[in-house]
């Protein structure tokens, strides 16, 4: 639990108090916090990441992706879950970061203010161009992020990159 636990603080504390992050320090720190949480639990569930080359340097706000691996890990049936996965890639739609859950029912928590407060972080930061998806498909449960691809001076356009009025 303390190795875990060490490595989750290392990949958070360098952003506590940044404006932006990026996809790639997100899932890592995503990955870390499911770590963590699988430890009492007696890895009763397993982990997977994976972030392309091509869009672990996009901007991406912090606490937009954590609030969905808390909510999809704080179940119910967590117990009951026997695969939990993070992706993040590149489509010619754009780039989308999922957090999967296999088995049990669909979070319940993806209804709650954690997840909701994402939702509002991405509208503040990307405006129109992201948004934020829930898909089951049999005893798969996806929470996904879709970012359109328009491009500025971060990766990504910002809210603030755009021209003002």
């Amino acid at each position: 639990m303390i190795d875990a636990l060490i490595v989750y603080l290392r990949a958070a504390l360098p952003e506590m108090r940044g404006e932006a992050s990026t996809i790639g320090r997100e899932v890592e720190l995503a990955r870390a916090y499911a770590a963590v949480l699988q430890v009492p639990r007696g890895a009763a569930f397993a982990i997977e990441t994976r972030a392309d080359a091509g869009v672990r340097e996009v901007t991406l706000p912090p606490m937009v992706l954590l609030p969905l691996v808390q909510a999809a890990l704080a179940c119910d049936n967590v117990d009951v879950r026997r695969r939990f996965a993070i992706a993040a890639y590149a489509s010619p739609s754009g780039t989308t970061i999922s957090v999967e859950v296999e088995g049990g029912l669909r979070p319940a928590a993806w209804e709650g203010e954690g997840p909701e407060a994402a939702g509002r972080t991405l509208l503040a930061y990307f405006g129109a161009t992201a948004r934020l998806d829930y898909v089951t498909e049999g005893v798969v449960h996806r929470a996904q992020i879709h970012l359109l691809p328009t491009f500025g001076r971060s990766g990504l356009r910002l809210a603030s990159d755009q021209p003002s009025a």
